[in-house]
C-alpha cells in the first residue's frame, strides 16, 4: 500500500471533524483519546498505551479545543486515576471508564 501515514492520519481527521460539531470539547477530547487507542493502542497489562508523542496542544487542535482544556481535562483524569501521561505517551488506565464518561 502506497499512502503514506501522513495521509493516512489526514483521513482519520478529516472522519474525525464530521462529528466533531455536535459535540463539546470534553466529549471531542474523550472520543479522540478511544479513537487514538483503537489505532495505535496496545496492552500493558490491562492499561492501554499510547505512544505517538502528542502534546497537549497537538491533542487540542485535533479535538478542535482549547489546550487549556486538555490539559485541565488530563489533570483531572489523571486524579481521578483514569489516565497517566507525559510527553511521549498516554497510559490508559481505564479505558472502559472513559468510555462510559462518554454516555
Amino acid at each position: 500500500d502506497l499512502e503514506t501515514l501522513f495521509d493516512k492520519e489526514i483521513k482519520l481527521y478529516e472522519y474525525l471533524y464530521l462529528d466533531w460539531s455536535r459535540c463539546v470539547a470534553q466529549e471531542r477530547i474523550l472520543k479522540l483519546l478511544i479513537r487514538l487507542d483503537k489505532k495505535y493502542g496496545k496492552n500493558i497489562g490491562v492499561e492501554r498505551l499510547i505512544a505517538l508523542g502528542l502534546t497537549h496542544t497537538d491533542l487540542a487542535n485535533l479535538a478542535q479545543s482549547s489546550r487549556q482544556t486538555v490539559t485541565t481535562l488530563f489533570n483531572k483524569w489523571r486524579e481521578d486515576n483514569l489516565i497517566n501521561y507525559d510527553r511521549k505517551k498516554i497510559l490508559i488506565r481505564n479505558i472502559e471508564k472513559l468510555k462510559v464518561a462518554l454516555n
